[in-house]
This record gives C-alpha cells, sequence and structure tokens, in this order.
C-alpha cells in the first residue's frame, strides 16, 4: 500500500539521486570488448578493405574483418556481410589459391625464430570459425563467401602446418626453446589442432604446456629469465606472455582449465601475470635493463591481460587492458611481437 512516509522517502531518494554526481559503474573481469574497440576494429578493417588479397601476415587484414563481421553481424547484417566476404577473400589468397597461397612447408633453415613470423596465423585460425557461422547467419546471402571447398581446403593447410611444426627440423627446434620461440610454436599448434579438432594434438599439447612449457620458461616468482637476458627484455617479455595467455586460453576446455594449473614450486599463468601487470600498468616500475630503442613504445594493450581477467577474475586486469593505448604498436618491429590484434575474436563464441 503506497502511503504518504513511502512517498515521501521516494521522493526524497529521486531528489537526492539527481543532486549528487554519477557514480562510475564498478569495474568488470569481463568488460564489453566490442564498444570498447569499437573504432580501433572500423579503422583497421576498413584499412583492410582497400588492400588487395594476398598472403601478407603482417597486415593482419583477416582478423580485422572478421572482428568488424562480429560487430555488425545483428546490427548491420548488410555490412556484416561486406566485411566477411572481403576476409573470405584474403583467406582464399592465403590457404587455397595455388598461385598466392602460403608455404606450409617449413624449410630447415637452421633458425628456428623463423617460426616467430608465423605467430599471426594463430588468430588467422581462431577467426575462421567465425566466418564459417557467418555462412548461416540471417542476411548473409552474397557468394563471395567461403565455399565448404574453401573451408575444407583452409583446414588442410592448417592441419598440414601442425605436421611441420612437430616432425620438421626447425619445428622440432622451436618446441624446444625456452623462450617465446617456444610459446610461439605452442600457440601454432594449438590454433591448427584446435581448428582440425584434432583431439590427440590437443591432449598432447595440454601435457607440453603442464609437464614442460611452464617449467622451462616461468620461474617461481613469475619472471622470464630467458626474457630477462634478451637484448630487448621488455619486449620480449610481454611477447612471450601473450603467447603463453592465448595458448592457455586455447587449450583449456570447461573441463579442464589450464589456466588455474601450477606446479608445486609456483610457475604457472597466476604467478606470471601478477609479476608483469605491474611492469604493464608503468614500465616505468621495471626493474630489468630497458630496451635500447624501443622502451617507450611500449606497452600497448596487452591481449593476455583482457584473457587473464576473464580467467582470474580480476576486474583490475580488465581496467588496465582498457585504459591502456594505443590498442597496438605502429613500428614494424613492435608489430611482430604483437601477432594478437582482435581481441574481440578471443572472447566471443563463433556462433551464429
Amino acid at each position: 500500500m503506497l502511503t504518504r512516509r513511502t512517498l515521501c522517502l521516494s521522493a526524497a531518494t529521486l531528489a537526492a539521486a539527481r543532486l549528487l554526481p554519477a557514480q562510475p559503474a564498478p569495474e568488470t573481469a569481463r568488460p564489453d570488448v566490442a564498444a570498447i574497440d569499437r573504432s580501433h576494429i572500423l579503422a583497421t578493417a576498413d584499412h583492410a578493405l582497400t588492400l588487395k588479397p594476398a598472403n601478407d601476415l603482417t597486415a593482419g587484414a583477416i582478423p580485422a574483418l572478421t572482428a568488424a563481421t562480429v560487430l555488425f553481424r545483428t546490427a548491420d547484417p548488410a555490412r556484416a556481410t561486406t566485411y566477411a566476404a572481403a576476409a573470405a577473400a584474403h583467406l582464399r589468397a592465403f590457404f587455397v589459391t595455388p598461385a598466392s597461397r602460403l608455404n606450409n612447408q617449413l624449410t630447415d633453415t637452421g633458425n628456428p625464430e623463423d617460426l616467430i613470423a608465423l605467430a599471426p596465423l594463430a588468430e588467422i585460425a581462431v577467426a575462421i570459425p567465425f566466418l564459417e557461422a557467418q555462412l548461416t547467419f540471417p542476411g548473409s546471402t552474397t557468394p563471395d563467401l567461403l565455399s565448404p571447398a574453401d573451408l575444407a581446403a583452409t583446414r588442410s593447410w592448417c592441419k598440414e602446418l601442425l605436421t611441420q611444426l612437430n616432425r620438421s627440423r626447425i619445428g622440432i627446434l622451436a618446441k624446444d626453446r625456452k623462450d617465446h620461440v617456444g610459446g610461439a610454436w605452442l600457440l601454432l599448434a594449438a590454433a591448427c589442432a584446435r581448428l582440425t579438432a584434432d583431439d590427440p594434438a590437443l591432449a598432447a599439447l595440454r601435457h607440453q604446456f603442464k609437464a614442460v612449457t611452464l617449467r622451462a620458461q616461468i620461474l617461481a616468482d613469475g619472471s622470464l629469465p630467458h626474457e630477462l637476458s634478451s637484448p630487448t627484455p621488455y619486449r620480449n617479455s610481454l611477447f612471450a606472455i601473450d603467447l603463453l595467455a592465448a595458448a592457455c586460453d586455447l587449450l583449456s576446455t570447461r573441463f579442464e582449465t589450464l589456466w588455474d594449473f601450477q606446479l608445486q614450486d609456483g610457475p604457472g599463468l597466476r604467478a606470471l601475470l601478477a609479476r608483469h601487470a605491474p611492469f604493464m600498468a608503468s614500465r616505468n616500475t621495471w626493474t630489468y635493463p630497458a630496451d635500447p630503442t624501443t622502451f617507450h613504445d611500449l606497452p600497448c594493450r596487452r591481449p593476455a591481460l583482457l584473457l587473464a581477467a576473464r580467467a582470474f577474475s580480476r576486474p583490475d586486469y580488465a581496467a588496465l587492458w582498457r585504459t591502456t593505448t594505443p590498442p597496438e604498436p605502429t613500428k614494424p618491429d613492435l608489430l611482430a611481437a604483437f601477432p594478437l590484434r582482435q581481441p574481440l575474436l578471443w572472447v566471443t563464441r563463433p556462433r551464429p
């Protein structure tokens, strides 16, 4: 029953709400990535629309166009289809068209660091299921989207790359490295195995992560000794963290999460992020030698922070990811160590 007292209380509450300053929304471990990254997604996708389809991994065209497809698939299906069709054209150039497709036979150059150049393929593999889902999304009627034959050829290409990662000399050398090269190998293998639904390979990679990778790369305090002894310790540490976090995310399932796994004496992703989050918040807190030429151009917005925020329910990590700028580096030597540029694809399910 509405009484005079309750009416007065309601009026007083409303008046107070109008007089008091608006309170900021509480931070969340799962921020709205589509809204936060909207301008970045559109800028990179619209630039990708101007590019001729080619197998250029540095351009980031397929992930950018796919992220824009996800952004508009409900609000503007026709615009989403435009982006998806462009992404499909680039993907065919990468994996299907004989004259332009990438070579997935890892030649024996003797230098496992050459594998780093292939790291952007992981985000492309993550993007492909979104493009596949777009085939059946209402409003996607263009004939320029991927055909079943295109998708089969793409998965076959990735399956062969996974074989090369495990059998070629350069792949084996990279797998055994104790730094970001080993992380690049793990991420590439995880992305290919997941795209091709290779359950035995995924199981082997989970074992590799738990039994080998953590021990080889991370100390109990969360530091990365093999990156700290490199010529660019800050850049390489951030690079290694992104690679390990993305691989961990791809290899985790609803029944087994690798995010919470740690060895008895401490090494794990939780310790890794706890150690380095302050260094990402302010590079001035970095207690090791600074990189000679690029130290002041980092950290940029690290995808590992966003993934860890969700995995560990850490709003502070999400807030740090959200407030760090720019979204990605601009210098070529830094961009090579930043292969994950469209976080929307990593936190969204590829469902139509």
